[in-house]
């Protein structure tokens, strides 16, 4: 009977090609989602929301993501997770422990404060008390089809991870940009981090598109890029709010526009399609660019000598630089060059008591 019982199974492991519960292919993606899970954090957030008619104070509670990036207790999150400066804010590590069913995760749960945090980029660093905890890296922007995996707490479900493609960089909307990704993501997710396969950061995890007629996200999920936060740490380790600068004007981008198309007020610029640059299309004239000289019409080709032409270049070089820094504008006019030194006004600030995208409410 047992000779026939292994006839059996050698000729259904052949007809089958199932011999064995087949190895795990992709045992470094395994690892790298085990040891990058390790510096994810679950936070819960709570903010006096208001007093109701009979003086019961109400509260706004959420959740969502965040990673820690050194070892000394600094962790990185998505500013609409904490919602207000006087959140009281809990951060949880994994803490494995042995069960009846094997290992299992279990947060580890300690008091956070606001270091520094940015509304307008939706970034917030946090900081709880310890040492030689484990961190990420931050790596480099990724190309378009660069493998990723997203890490965080979808739905409170726990060290979570998913895996995709980055499928646009960047994605423009509504004057923002991101990486785009087709890694699942969910409420709760935010702040979360995109990695790579080498365990690097490339971005943030920060909103999912889903159109009114949907139930459920379409895989378009969206991330703050990772060259941002790295532009703008420094800032957020200063602490407080981060104020962003601005030239006050409105610009139109020269490799956007449609020549055929644009008012005969410009075409006397002799703007070149050629000619990289933003034209400048509006300009306050009480901001510190349009006393300093510049004017509409002219196409601001250079910032401080580094070349400008999208909006991920405005935003690096202008808007995340602080108010009143002195900049260089290398600007085409009439088919001429100049320079204009300036210095940067300051953007309006943004209502930063927002209400949280990482909670399906609570």
């Amino acid at each position: 009977m047992k000779l026939i019982m292994t006839i059996l199974c050698v000729v259904f492991m052949q007809v089958s090609g199932c011999a064995s519960i087949p190895e795990n292919q992709d045992q470094k993606t395994e690892k790298v989602i085990a040891e990058a899970n390790k510096a994810v954090v679950f936070i819960k957030s709570a903010q006096m929301e208001s007093i109701d008619d009979k003086g019961i104070k109400k509260q706004e509670r959420g959740f969502g993501s965040g990673f820690m990036i050194r070892e000394d207790g600094y962790m990185l999150t998505a500013w609409h997770v904490i919602g207000a400066p006087n959140a009281e804010i809990k951060a949880c590590l994994q803490r494995k422990t042995t069960g009846r069913y094997g290992d299992l995760e279990i947060p580890d749960c300690r008091s956070a404060k606001i270091v520094g945090f940015d509304p307008q980029r939706d970034i917030a660093l946090l900081k709880i008390q310890g040492s030689r905890y484990p961190t990420l890296k931050l790596g480099e922007d990724p190309p378009v089809g660069h493998q990723v995996i997203a890490l965080g707490h979808p739905m409170g479900f726990l060290w979570t991870a998913t895996v995709g493609i980055v499928s646009k960089s960047p994605l423009i909307q509504e004057d923002e940009y991101f990486t785009q990704t087709d890694a699942s993501i969910y409420f709760g997710s935010s702040g979360g981090p995109l990695i790579n396969t080498q365990s690097e950061v490339i971005g943030l995890l920060d909103k999912i598109l889903v159109p009114n007629s949907a139930k459920a996200p379409i895989g378009i999920s969206l991330a703050i890029p990772v060259g941002d936060i790295k532009i703008l740490l420094p800032r957020l380790l200063e602490g407080g709010q981060i104020k962003h600068g601005s030239l006050h004007v409105a610009f139109g981008f020269i490799n956007e526009l449609d020549f055929q198309e644009m008012p005969a007020d410009f075409r006397i610029h002799k703007i070149s399609e050629n000619v990289p640059g933003m034209l400048v299309v509006d300009i306050d004239p009480d901001g510190m660019s349009a006393k300093n000289g510049l004017k509409k019409g002219d196409v601001v080709i250079r910032v401080n000598g580094q070349m400008i032409s999208n909006l991920i270049d405005a935003t690096r070089l202008i808007y995340f630089q602080k108010p009143g820094t002195e900049v260089v504008l290398e600007v085409m006019r009439q088919g001429e060059r100049k320079l204009f030194k300036t210095q940067l006004d300051q953007e309006p600030e943004a209502d930063y008591n927002v209400a949280s995208k990482s909670n399906p409410k609570k």
